[in-house]
Parts: structure tokens; C-alpha cells; sequence
């Protein structure tokens, strides 16, 4: 497991409602969602939304096991089926983790720019730019007007990086898909938290 594969599951993390005029109407999905994820160099992703209860599920094959997010806690668990394994993190206590804290995205975004058609539904581009131990990255995220990220363009220490949307279903979410399943034993792991850490700024291309 590198963090590049851990990198698309950042899509996900978008931020909070908008603020001001030049913010996005939304940032987070407004309603139930499945979303199909690719990046340049081939990898996929798959992310599933429940609106009501703000939970993600993340599923690719680059990764042993599913990541479930509950963004109101900021917390974050993988599930390793093999060895009905749940992996507690705090996402808001790693490196890079104030990148799925809601008012910090909001603030980030500079300004809005144009708009597109990806799988099928219109976005709007919104730019960003982001500042972290030294490192400076900035990009373009293009969001429905319901909140679901569509594409992501950014660079990051040189470093390009950019992933779309193949196919959107909106539609009512199983809730059983975003809890850890009975029989599962929790384990807490540092490396994978700094893992997902480093992978959650990849939302603004942060990559290692």
C-alpha cells in the first residue's frame, strides 16, 4: 500500500457549505450519491455518500481494505475483511488532516472560474490554493451545484495531479455501508494515519 493509492480517496473530501457569493453553493453532496473516480496514471476509485449522516465510503483496488469517513467527527476507519480488521484514525490529528475540516477548505478557495460537462453533469471550477509546512499547492476543483466533486486539477511542489468523475448515481444509500460490520476488532495504526494523512492533502494534488 503506497500513498498514491491512497491519494484518490482525497476527492471525497470536499468542504463546507458556501459563505460568501464567490464560494460554491455547496461542497459536500446535498444528496445520496455513488461516484466513479479516475486519475492520469490509471488509477480508479469509487466513493459512495450519505447525505443525511455526512459518511463516505471509499473502495479501490490499490488499497487492502475499505475506508469509511464520518466527516461531522473527522474520523476515519479501514476495514481489512481478510483479517475483520477496523482501523480507527483521526483524520483532524494527521499530517494534512485540516484538509477535510470544512471551514479550513472554505477558506482556501480563491476565486471561481469556468465550467464544464464531466459524465454527464455541469460544474463549476473553483481555484484553490493551500499552504502547509512549507509546501504551497493550488488548483481547480469543479463542483455540481450540488456539491459533488467532479474533477480536481492541482500541483504541488511541481507535482501535477488530476482526477474526474467517469460516472455519477444519485440514489438512495444503504446506511449498513458506512458502518463497520459486525465481528470487526479495532486496531489503531500509525503509519496507516500518517498514510491517509499525507493522502487526504491530495485533494490539492500533496503528494509524496
Amino acid at each position: 500500500m503506497t500513498v498514491r493509492a491512497l491519494t484518490l480517496t482525497a476527492l471525497v473530501l470536499a468542504a463546507a457549505p458556501a459563505l460568501a457569493q464567490q464560494r460554491p453553493m455547496a461542497v459536500t453532496p446535498t444528496r445520496d450519491v455513488a461516484v466513479s473516480y479516475a486519475a492520469q496514471d490509471g488509477r480508479s476509485a469509487q466513493m459512495f455518500w450519505q447525505a443525511a449522516t455526512q459518511k463516505m465510503r471509499i473502495e479501490t483496488q490499490e488499497l487492502p481494505g475499505t475506508v469509511l469517513v464520518d466527516t461531522p467527527t473527522n474520523q476515519a476507519v479501514m476495514l481489512i475483511p481478510q483479517q475483520r480488521i477496523a482501523m480507527n484514525i483521526a483524520i483532524s490529528s494527521l499530517p494534512n488532516g485540516e484538509m477535510a475540516n470544512p471551514q479550513a477548505l472554505a477558506n482556501q478557495i480563491t476565486g471561481r472560474g469556468g465550467t464544464a460537462t464531466i459524465a454527464g453533469l455541469r460544474c463549476t471550477d473553483w481555484n484553490f490554493r493551500h499552504e502547509a509546512r512549507g509546501k504551497v499547492t493550488t488548483g481547480t476543483a469543479c463542483l455540481t451545484d450540488d456539491g459533488v466533486t467532479l474533477r480536481v486539477i492541482s500541483t504541488s511542489g511541481g507535482k501535477p495531479f488530476r482526477a474526474e468523475a467517469t460516472r455519477v448515481t444519485y440514489g438512495p444509500q444503504d446506511p449498513a455501508r458506512f458502518q463497520v460490520p459486525a465481528g470487526y476488532h479495532g486496531m489503531n495504526t500509525a503509519g496507516l494515519g500518517q498514510g491517509l494523512g499525507q493522502a487526504l492533502g491530495g485533494l490539492f494534488g500533496n503528494r509524496r
